[in-house]
Formats: C-alpha cells, structure tokens, sequence
C-alpha cells in the first residue's frame, strides 16, 4: 500500500517491508510511521527482532528519535545522522545475523565515521541470508560502487555450529570511501519485494525508474505489465538525485 504523507511524514499500514522502511528513512532522513503492524492478530504489535533491529540503528546514528504506542502496533521513527563508529550488538535469535548485516552494508558508507560494528548472533536462520553468502556476493557488488577500496572487510571471528550458539562477525569500513553510480541497470526478473523497494524509492527520494523489458522472441503476444513482472531481463534507466554522504564533513 501507497504511503500517506502527513505534516511531512510517511505513514504505512502494515508489517510488512519494515526494514526497507526504516532503512530508507534513515538514508533520506525523513520520519516514517508505521501503523496497524500485526493490529489482527493473536499475538499483536512489533516482535522482538524487529524492536532489536531499532536498537541497531540507533547505535549507529546520532539524535534518532523512536516512539512506540503501548500495544506496539504503532511506531514513529525520525531518523538522526549517521554517525558509525564503534558499534557492538547482540541480534535477536529469532532471525540471522544477516537480517542486520544487510542493513550495515548499505548504510555503512554514508556514515561520518569509518564503521567497526561486532555483531553477535545466531549462526544459522531459514529466514535469513548467511554471512558466508553475504562475504561472497554483497561485498562484491558494494566494491563496484567504490572507487577507492580501503579497508571494506567482513570478518567471522567465532562460528558455532547449533542454532542456540553465537556467531561473531566483524564488519570494517574505513575512513575514504567514494561511491560512483550509474543511472542505467539491467536487472533479472523483478520480485514482488524488488517493485515495493521501487516503490519506496520513489516515496522517499523522488527517484522514479523507466522500465524497458529486453524481448524475446517469446515475448511478442505478451502485455507490457505481464512482460515487466516475468522478463528474464529488464534494463532500468532512472535521474539520480545527487545522494552523498551528507555525515561526512569535506574539506
């Protein structure tokens, strides 16, 4: 569902894409509300990984403002600067490491301060990515973007093995980090969580992606809506905004 925009804030209804949210929120610095989160059913309101991931993003952040109804059902997030640093935190249990590692890759270069976060968590989870996959593919992808490679690492520092043992991880983002983008992609078939983040980037930044599908010859008795959800390929072409790092003083 769209987001409402009241006195400046984006106001959602439900549970879902909590993360993006609040990931977007705190990169664009504008206030989100999040309203009827779980409102019908048995067990109501935000759960404890999700409150978990709000701790995290305050650590890294300077001047983060939270305020949670009584049920929990309700939450207003007013994002502070990203500041980084030293950062030391237990997940929750209840989802991976990776729940919470993705979030610091993609707010990491945009901190004021390198970003030394040890994260302690369960090894394994269903829900989640592994860190191993994340090492293996994430940071490849976040090294294209940078122009100058100094000191990106993501380190496993303690590995268990049973689902109630603790993982270690070590994420390091130094000082000089330049980014770089290009305003045309081309992407595989776009996932229903793929077309909500699309949807969320227009919401908080006003970027808006032309979606042209690559066809084949397979393509041809297809609807253009049909083809953009289930195209192999599909190039997207967008007007960037300009976005740096605004927590970061330049000389």
């Amino acid at each position: 569902m769209p987001a409402v925009l009241e006195n400046d804030v984006l106001v959602y209804k439900g549970s879902n894409f909590f993360r993006q949210r609040l990931l977007l929120s705190t990169l664009s610095g504008r206030a989100v509300k999040i309203e009827e989160i779980r409102s019908g059913h048995d067990d109501p309101g935000l759960r404890e990984y999700e409150v978990n991931l709000i701790r995290l993003l305050d650590k890294v952040t300077n001047g983060t403002r939270v305020e949670l109804s009584e049920t929990g059902t309700s939450v207003y997030f007013q994002p502070g600067i990203l500041i980084g640093g030293q950062v030391t935190h237990s997940c929750c249990t209840q989802r991976g490491v990776g729940y919470y590692l993705e979030i610091l890759l993609a707010l990491g270069p945009f901190c004021k301060e390198p970003l030394n976060a040890v994260l302690q968590g369960v090894t394994h989870s269903d829900l989640d990515v592994s860190v191993d996959k994340v090492k293996a593919a994430a940071l490849p992808i976040l090294l294209k973007f940078i122009l100058v490679d100094d000191g990106l690492e993501l380190k496993v520092v303690r590995r268990g093995k049973k689902i109630k043992q603790f993982e270690e991880f070590l994420i390091k983002r130094r000082k000089h980090i330049y980014l770089f983008s290009n305003n045309l992609f081309q992407v595989g078939p776009l996932s229903d969580y793929t077309i909500s983040f699309l949807q969320h980037l227009k919401e908080f930044f006003g970027v808006m992606f032309k979606l042209e599908v690559q066809r084949t010859d397979d393509d041809e008795d297809s609807s253009d809506d049909e083809q953009v959800s289930t195209a192999h390929k599909v190039k997207m072409t967008c007007v960037g905004i300009g976005y740096v790092n605004i927590s970061k003083r330049t000389l």
